[in-house]
């Protein structure tokens, strides 16, 4: 019999096992199964509990011989206890909702609420929303009564909540809403978790906007899911441990700066420290073309270069647990900067351009004019690009100051 577990179809980038682990001391499994297979576990009963991820948290209502009122409300869970053959059925999503627009400080009180989606997750969003005190609830989804194309109809929302899957590795940056065309949003959040942050929360963001991302959801749930599991309350600040351990496992560090201002340096020496895997953004162009940096420019140009780093930091950049090290142009395209941001801290070096390296790199050799040059064009695209700028004069001490800036930084 299985102790513990999480039930659903694909569960290769899940978070759970790992949650669970630093909750308490329970064996958790993974449970991949197909719907038809899925059933047949749920009407084995031979587990104690499990959580219920997408597509099956409607699905095993039926099989339930008892269900919360909030489950029943909803006509969703996600936790199946198994009491002595008795299946008892919750919503624990419900409560990892509430918390994590509560943990943002994101007031639905006698707000105008938007939410994108009509499956389980939009269903317990609704719930949670009207017991927060939302004066208006809209839905706009694919199937339902109002769909994505009439989303205009309301812009006056003040809070949006994305319950779809839209957006989640690995189809990363994809969104249903522009977040621009709203002017009185207080709140966005999404219940998305991999990757960190949304494009629709990164947009947020840039707006001042309160935000909040799926991981704090997907704590709080797996936490009140534990106390079901084991019949303990855990201690209150279990929560904000366990998410600051996530994100500092899985968020990357970014190096930006100008060219041969020592990034590739820095994140191997960042790699030794951290433990985290050093992926170098020039390296890897020069890996698959089979050429290196000056022949891409003078073969193809630059045009083609910048198409290929742009593809290359697309598909890094949804990784995570990375110290990426990318080139001089790379905060060229805005699109580097969403692909960038989702998972990470970025870090702008600065050196004074007397000090810069230039050898084989074919756009900033020619003097200390060109260098300035260069140095004005990108600079306050690199400012904009950074979480936090730092003075390279030490590779070894740089380096050191930027894992305890990334450490101290994360807090739940």
């Amino acid at each position: 019999m299985i102790e513990y577990g999480l039930l659903g179809k694909s569960l290769t980038h899940s978070f759970s096992k790992s949650i669970h682990s630093q909750i308490d001391d329970y064996d958790y499994t993974f449970i991949e199964k197909q719907e038809q297979d899925a059933k047949e576990f749920i009407k084995s009963r031979e587990f104690k509990g499990i959580n219920v991820t997408m597509p099956y948290k409607k699905t095993v209502v039926e099989f339930c011989d008892e269900l919360s009122d909030t489950a029943k409300k909803i006509g969703c869970i996600n936790t199946l206890i198994n009491k002595n053959g008795k299946l008892c059925g919750y919503n624990t999503d419900y409560y990892g909702i509430i918390r994590m627009i509560e943990k943002s400080q994101i007031d639905i009180k006698d707000k105008k609420v938007l939410i994108l989606g009509s499956g389980a997750t939009s269903d317990t969003a609704r719930e949670a929303a009207e017991y927060l005190g939302a004066s208006k609830i809209t839905f706009v989804s694919r199937k339902g009564n109002i769909k994505f194309d009439d989303y205009d109809k309301f812009y006056d929302s003040e809070v949006i909540i994305n319950g779809t899957p839209v957006g989640m590795y690995p189809d990363n940056l994809k969104t249903l809403v522009d977040i621009e065309k709203f002017n009185n949003l207080h709140g966005v959040c999404d219940v998305i978790y991999n990757p960190v942050k949304t494009r629709l929360l990164i947009e947020a963001e840039k707006k001042g906007i309160k935000t909040s991302s799926g991981l704090i959801m997907l704590v709080a749930q797996a936490i009140k899911a534990a106390e079901l599991f084991t019949g303990k309350k855990y201690d209150a600040n279990i929560e904000d441990k366990i998410i600051e351990n996530l994100k500092k496992n899985i968020s990357n560090i970014v190096i930006i700066g100008m060219p041969g201002s020592g990034k590739t340096t820095i994140g191997k020496e960042i790699s030794k420290i951290s433990g985290k895997k050093s992926v170098d953004i020039d390296e890897i162009i020069e890996r698959e073309t089979g050429k290196d940096i000056s022949q891409i420019f003078r073969d193809y140009g630059e045009e083609y270069f910048r198409q290929k780093e742009k593809e290359v930091i697309s598909r890094i950049g949804k990784e995570n647990n990375q110290i990426i090290s990318t080139g001089g142009g790379s905060i060229l395209d805005y699109e580097n900067y969403l692909s960038l941001k989702q998972n990470s801290r970025i870090y702008y070096i600065k050196r004074p351009l007397d000090k810069l390296a230039v050898d084989g790199r074919p756009l900033s050799s020619g003097g200390i004019n060109v260098l300035e040059k260069l140095y004005e064009q990108r600079h306050s695209l690199y400012e904009n690009f950074a979480d936090f700028e730092i003075d390279n004069d030490n590779i070894g001490r740089t380096s050191a100051d930027i894992w305890r800036e990334f450490n101290e930084n994360f807090s739940a």
